[in-house]
């Protein structure tokens, strides 16, 4: 429970934060902008109050050359298993991240320069222990008190999702290494449709996440003809040939692999695998 001068201070300092997180999946919302850099916040004085609060946050730069954390409450030292701010403060966030990471990165301070407010569900790993979070970003003005320095960070609410046994760990712990691999993958249904592509797939591609950018580059207008169409073939029947050989693919089928030329970056050459599976839920192909 917080007294009634650092509910007052909570108030007047992040309001509309939410601090209970938000409802989300791995696609990320973006909500519309907030009243931002109107009021300065001191750190570390302005957010002494969040210690009181049963709750992970930290405030966080995105910007190039100097992404980083900077401080954390209580409940958020102990997400991230560390003993103090400074502890927390030396975190390389940067150093060996994979491309999805850069790009979030990247993303994160555009919302931070744009003022606009992005909440997602991600899978973080605090000392390689993984915490499925729902995630609340929250661009603010800061103003470092050691220093006097004044920059535009992020303010990041954290509520943990709690996973129902190992199966759904582990799981969410497989999908996150496909996310992370510099090899390229994409999930498609048997019409086509693209269900998923990691973060190496999009940058090769060119693609969006849905919602984003141009209609002609998002993941919604990717379809498995349109990923052959790349691929440089003799005739538009043999074109279509490997499409029905995919698309007739089942579980237990033996994989269908192509080395083809691309036609999109340079006439490279590729291997492609193309592996059947199905559905878990409803058993589909």
């Amino acid at each position: 429970q917080l007294s009634g001068r650092g509910l007052r201070a909570l108030g007047d300092n992040f309001a509309g934060m939410g601090t209970e997180g938000t409802e989300g999946t791995e696609e990320e919302a973006v909500s519309g902008q907030c009243p931002i850099f109107e009021q300065k916040l001191s750190l570390p004085e302005s957010f002494e109050v969040l210690n009181e609060i049963d709750c992970a946050i930290w405030v966080s730069s995105y910007a190039p050359g100097s992404t980083g954390f900077m401080w954390a409450n209580k409940a958020g030292l102990v997400l991230w298993g560390k003993s103090s701010v400074e502890e927390f403060a030396k975190v390389d966030i940067v150093t060996d991240r994979s491309d999805a990471v850069a790009q979030v990165h990247d993303d994160l301070y555009q919302h931070t320069m744009a003022g606009t407010v992005k909440t997602g569900r991600r899978t973080m790993y605090p000392n390689g222990k993984a915490h499925v979070l729902d995630l609340e970003f929250r661009p603010i003005l800061i103003n470092i008190t050691a220093t006097g320095e004044e920059i535009k960070g992020m303010i990041v609410t954290a509520k943990k999702v709690q996973m129902r046994d190992e199966g759904d760990q582990e799981a969410t712990r497989a999908l996150e290494m496909i996310r992370h691999s510099r090899t390229m993958s994409m999930l498609f249904d048997t019409e086509g449709k693209l269900i998923y592509s990691n973060q190496s797939a999009n940058n090769f591609y060119q693609m969006t996440p849905t919602g984003t950018g141009t209609a002609s580059s998002t993941q919604e207008m990717m379809t498995l003809r349109g990923m052959l169409e790349t691929c440089e073939f003799e005739t538009e029947e043999e074109l279509n040939g490997k499409l029905s050989e995919i698309q007739a693919l089942r579980t237990g089928d033996a994989q269908s692999n192509m080395q083809v030329k691309k036609n999109m970056t340079g006439h490279c050459w590729i291997a492609i695998q193309f592996i059947a599976t199905k559905d878990p839920v409803s058993g589909n192909p």
